[in-house]
């Protein structure tokens, strides 16, 4: 059962909204003037070298700490962060989980083989105020429980 959709692999926003620097001051060497206009790239925060080998690659080993358990490495921080963090982040937590677990109870999802080679997304995208994926098609076989 082909299904096209839109995915991405990378920041939704990447330059979240600017901030302003309140006083002179100095990060890391850099000397910051009052009311500099200061923005975050988060794409080199989900994307950077400091995420490990192949940060474009889908790992979920980099969310399991040594003990088993479930861990948000400090990189990761697809909502932001501080008093200006997304504050929608909560309900968005809580709807995809809800979306995804009940999305994946009832579809095992593939990507399509053509012409004989499986095609996986593209993680290029359109890059504005947002960043938006190319259009791509999955397989979704329904599961029988």
């Amino acid at each position: 059962l082909p299904y096209h959709c839109k995915h991405m692999l990378i920041s939704t926003a990447p330059l979240p909204p600017a901030h302003c620097c309140n006083q002179d001051t100095t990060i890391r060497g850099y000397d910051i003037p009052k009311n500099t206009i200061i923005m975050m790239n988060m794409d080199s925060l989900m994307m950077g070298p400091h995420v490990g080998d192949s940060p474009e690659k889908f790992r979920p080993e980099r969310f399991i700490g040594e003990e088993g358990k479930l861990v948000q490495p400090k990189w990761f921080m697809p909502y932001s962060t501080g008093s200006r963090m997304c504050i929608g982040a909560n309900i968005a937590k809580k709807s995809l989980l809800a979306f995804t677990v009940g999305l994946l109870s009832k579809f095992k999802i593939t990507a399509p083989v053509i012409d004989g080679s499986v095609r996986t997304p593209s993680l290029q995208g359109n890059l504005g105020l947002t960043h938006v994926p190319e259009s791509f098609t999955v397989c979704l076989e329904p599961v029988n429980l």
